[in-house]
């Protein structure tokens, strides 16, 4: 069934697959971009590029849509998993870097949910929204972790948990608490932050600090938790404290104090950069490794992930 949008002023100005996105939560921005691309979305009739400006008034035709396969219900597939806790509702896990937590564009198998779901079948129904191809393919996610972070996460095995699991994290009754090798120039061995972040202009796979009032309200709290020295630069081992829960929160905000995250190639600094490269790092070493929160069953727990061989050997470096 087709659609027909008439852009209105206070979507003038942006970009056609920001509105599309904005306007088709169910479906990934990447699917709907190459909708531009072939036509089955045309602007005023005619084709136009994924990242074409919109004007007041611009009509926006969209196709019949076709639920591919990559938006069905992922199958399960047999992978390892670092189980921490499990009771009726909820499976707390330790997760490995490198692995996706799930499907999507470019990564459609070999994820935790595809772990998940071999592990625990009936965490397909774990969903919460039966009509949304989004939540289909993400089953008992209650948050995430970053490809090439590692681990404590929590999911939940049935929608009722799904539910009370993401109230709390919304209403920031949990605490998360990671620990990060980062290059140190901080100005005090303990702080706080607070900003908004927003995506970045130009390079829209990443996040930026918001220079206005747009965007998300982040908080990090942050101390140093033992410091080294290593030709003449200094690092140090970093608990963060996230009250909200943003999309490369810890990363950007490391990186606006100056000391990113070792082994982070997106949001680095020249002298990160090379003192990576000189250690051999091949991501960010930036691990989730507290997680305390209350459960369905209304007990409180507190769930603590052990680093990975990665990180700790660039620690036994030290």
């Amino acid at each position: 069934m087709s659609k027909e949008f008439i852009v209105t002023s206070n979507d003038e100005g942006k970009r056609i697959d920001q509105f599309l996105a904005n306007n088709f939560s169910d479906l990934s921005r990447n699917k709907l971009s190459k909708m531009v691309k072939t036509g089955e979305i045309t602007c005023n009739r005619g084709m136009v590029k994924p990242s074409h400006n919109l004007k007041e008034e611009d009509v926006i035709s969209v196709g019949e849509i076709k639920k591919d396969q990559a938006n069905s219900v992922p199958k399960g597939e047999k992978i390892d998993l670092e189980i921490i806790f499990e009771d009726d509702d909820a499976i707390v896990i330790n997760k490995p870097a490198g692995l996706v937590v799930h499907p999507a564009d470019g990564n459609e198998s070999g994820t935790l949910v595809n772990a998940l779901i071999n592990y625990y079948p009936k965490i397909v129904d774990a969903i919460y929204d039966q009509h949304s191809e989004v939540s289909k393919i993400r089953p008992g996610i209650v948050h995430r972790l970053d490809k090439d972070s590692s681990g404590v996460m929590i999911v939940a095995k049935n929608k009722s948990a799904l539910d009370f699991l993401s109230g709390e994290i919304r209403a920031r009754n949990v605490e998360k608490r990671y620990r990060a090798i980062c290059l140190d120039n901080l100005p005090n061995k303990s702080g706080e932050l607070i900003n908004k972040l927003i995506r970045h202009p130009q390079k829209r796979k990443e996040m930026a600090i918001s220079e206005d009032d747009r965007g998300k309200e982040a908080i990090t709290k942050y101390k140093v938790i033992s410091s080294h020295k290593f030709n003449d630069q200094n690092i140090s081992l970093i608990e963060f404290q996230i009250i909200t829960g943003r999309t490369h929160q810890i990363r950007v905000h490391a990186k606006s104090l100056n000391s990113p995250v070792l082994g982070d190639k997106v949001y680095n600094i020249k002298a990160s950069d090379a003192l990576s490269n000189e250690l051999n790092i091949n991501r960010p070493l930036l691990h989730s490794r507290l997680l305390k929160i209350k459960l369905p069953n209304g007990e409180t727990k507190e769930f603590i992930a052990k680093v990975p061989d990665d990180f700790k050997k660039v620690l036994d470096k030290f």
